[in-house]
């Protein structure tokens, strides 16, 4: 109240206050396009924009949750997305590093960087194992969650962004 006597006071504050507004909603949006919602984990937008980022030496494995389609059936929409929260905090407990992304559906990423292969593929393994391990229960019953996983080496299996995906995907 004390600087309302200054000339045009008003306009810098008004000023302020719509910038702070823009800064909240470029904020949100970013985090709409680049955070999944309901996993928390970043998104398959991050992930194409880390990939573009990134130097020669990676390696990314993929995980994708067995027969989601007919679980999702069977148990329906709200146990299905417990089940991909689980496995999101799974996934984001890689070892040794690495960071973990919602792909898509039931499927995700693990961008792995400075690894060499075989390092890789036994700590692909133990994840996919870690997310087998979840137990879940529905209406006392429980249920066994299976999960396949694929990896690929940046430049061995694939030299451009599309094309390691791809990679990865096969070895699925």
């Amino acid at each position: 109240l004390a600087l309302l006597h200054v000339k045009h006071i008003s306009v810098a504050m008004c000023t302020a206050a719509a910038l702070c507004l823009l800064w909240g909603l470029l904020r949100s949006s970013h985090a709409m396009a680049y955070r999944d919602e309901l996993t928390g984990l970043p998104g398959r937008r991050a992930l194409n924009e880390r990939l573009a980022m990134l130097g020669n030496n990676f390696t990314i494995a993929m995980l994708d949750i067995d027969h989601f389609k007919r679980f999702n059936d069977t148990y329906g929409h709200d146990v299905c997305d417990e089940v991909l929260k689980l496995v999101a905090s799974r996934m984001r407990s890689v070892r040794g590093g690495g960071t973990a992304y919602r792909y898509g559906g039931e499927e995700f990423m693990v961008l792995m960087t400075d690894i060499r292969l075989e390092d890789a593929l036994n700590r692909a393994e133990e994840l996919r194992e870690a997310v087998q391990m979840l137990t879940i229960i529905y209406k006392k019953q429980h249920i066994l969650l299976t999960t396949s996983i694929g990896v690929a080496i940046y430049p061995l299996h694939g030299q451009t962004d599309e094309a390691i995906l791809l990679a990865v995907d096969d070895a699925l």
